[in-house]
């Protein structure tokens, strides 16, 4: 459900209306403007006895609608306790032993809320992954602000922090719905260099050099007459992928070396492309991921949550609504009853079909859950 006021009485009234069990958690998505004070929400949560989760987002998406403010407030059955990590970035994580002793039902899916501006992201799912393997399904998004500033987003009943990511397992099974509708236009090349999301040398030269020669050509706009991510919001870099769509990177600065920094890891010698978008090729992505998920012919689905880069919308600007009207049209088309509900994210989380657990930028993830 969609809690448009903002302050922490409505959120709780709505997360105690829920009725949560011992084996629930109620998961708390909160749109960045407005927001109430999220100490006094948590601790008011604790003091009802209420276990939650939830993530501060540039805007949360409640059918046809984006929100700037207000809260969509689901509650999740449990497989297992939620589990914290802290600190991604600054230190070794060390959740192998909390992770080897987790069992899991058949057909489970590990939601996933990181610090979408941590620079280990990669790091921390090839870890969850390791541990975890196909035995679940995961899903899940970026928190973080419109600002690109880190600050906490990530809450729990500990408290809310930054670099920082949740895994809740959930007792249900979900159909994954993953595009994004950007089309290569140059390449391919070879990070030589890189570390982190940072892409240092792509062909052994500087990186900026090469993306600059390369976007100019195809766009006829000049980095020195506008701002780099003005720009670069419409040509990111798609990692090659066999098989499927390019993984996209979102380059959202460069620095004076001319070394660009990308919302996500970019592996060293990775095989990467530069991306172009079109706004109907965009728009029409979000339908086919919803056709993905009912594509293997499961129509008892409980509900559906989405979760949509916040770079579509600053490329799409005011057709972005298209988007959403798109996406929840292709649900009721499969599932009238279903209202899709998530956040724009920075940063999207979900296995592959082959199962492979993967961070995505300027991607739309859906995940349409049934028992």
């Amino acid at each position: 459900m969609y809690i448009p006021a903002s302050g922490f009485d409505e959120i709780i009234t709505a997360a105690e209306g829920l009725n949560p069990k011992d084996d629930e958690v109620v998961l708390i998505l909160l749109a960045e403007e407005q927001m109430p004070d999220i100490t006094t929400l948590i601790s008011s949560l604790n003091q009802r006895g209420i276990n939650f989760i939830g993530g501060i987002f540039p805007r949360v998406i409640h059918g046809e609608d984006l929100h700037r403010s207000g809260a969509v407030v689901r509650l999740l059955p449990l497989v297992n306790k939620p589990l914290l990590v802290t600190e991604l970035s600054t230190s070794t994580i060390n959740i192998q032993h909390q992770l080897s002793d987790l069992k899991f039902s058949k057909g489970s899916t590990a939601f996933i809320l990181v610090d979408g501006l941590s620079t280990s992201i990669h790091s921390f799912l090839s870890l969850v992954f390791q541990q975890l393997g196909v035995s679940v399904k995961y899903f899940g998004g970026g928190a973080g602000y419109l600002s690109f500033q880190q600050q906490p987003c990530i809450f729990c009943p500990q408290g809310i922090y930054k670099d920082a990511a949740i895994i809740a397992f959930i007792d249900m099974d979900s159909e994954l719905g993953i595009r994004h509708g950007w089309k290569r236009i140059a390449g391919p090349f070879v990070a030589t260099r890189s570390e982190g999301g940072v892409i240092k040398e792509l062909n052994w030269s500087n990186s900026y050099d090469v993306y600059k020669k390369a976007v100019e050509h195809e766009s006829g706009l000049k980095f020195d007459e506008h701002s780099f991510f003005e720009i670069a919001k419409g040509y990111p870099f798609g990692i090659y992928s066999e098989g499927s769509e390019d993984i996209v990177r979102d380059p959202f600065q460069v620095t004076e070396k001319g070394e660009i920094i990308c919302v996500g890891e970019v592996p060293e010698n990775a095989v990467l492309n530069i991306l172009k978008g079109e706004k109907s090729a965009l728009i029409d992505s979000a339908r086919q991921a919803i056709k993905d998920c009912f594509s293997s012919g499961f129509n008892n689905i409980e509900y559906c949550l989405v979760m949509d880069c916040i770079s579509r919308v600053l490329f799409l600007e005011e057709d972005f609504k298209e988007e959403l009207v798109s996406l929840s049209r292709e649900i009721s088309f499969n599932n009238s009853s279903v209202v899709p509900e998530g956040a724009l994210t920075i940063g999207e989380i979900a296995s592959r079909e082959q199962g492979i657990l993967e961070f995505y930028n300027k991607t739309i993830v859906v995940g349409a859950f049934h028992e």
